[in-house]
């Protein structure tokens, strides 16, 4: 006997895992790009610190007592670090994923069971089966 619960619900667990796959190794992306840039940041506030503690490096902590960086050291850390974000991430790719999660259904239709079973309904009576024996 063939059991329909078994089926749909195997289905439907293969379509979610489909579907969900291009965003999981997105987000694996963006983990590895956020740890590189975690690493840049560690390197950029220990370079913060060397210079403030060492004022014989040319740093002019009356130009800026609060950081002990002159103006331009702070400007050049920041381009630096604007420069590693542009390296290591894809805007437009962003983009992209984010116009497609735009259309994708809002997750709110499907709370109510009334709403889910005629999802489910939708599917299968436009579903085909076929057996081979």
């Amino acid at each position: 006997m063939i059991d329909l619960n078994t089926l749909v619900s195997n289905a439907l667990i293969a379509a979610v895992q489909q579907a969900v796959a291009p965003l999981n190794e997105r987000i694996a992306t963006l983990e590895g790009i956020c740890a590189t840039q975690h690493e840049a940041m560690v390197a950029m506030r220990d370079r913060i610190a060397a210079l403030e503690n060492n004022p014989a490096q040319g740093v002019d902590t009356q130009a800026a007592p609060t950081t002990g960086l002159t103006r331009d050291e702070v400007e050049a850390l920041i381009e630096a670090k604007m420069d590693l974000h542009l390296e290591c991430y894809d805007h437009d790719n962003y983009d992209e994923i984010a116009s497609k999660v735009d259309d994708l259904p809002d997750l709110d239709d499907y709370v109510t069971r009334d709403e889910v079973r005629s999802e489910i309904e939708d599917v299968l009576n436009n579903a085909t089966l076929s057996l081979s024996i």
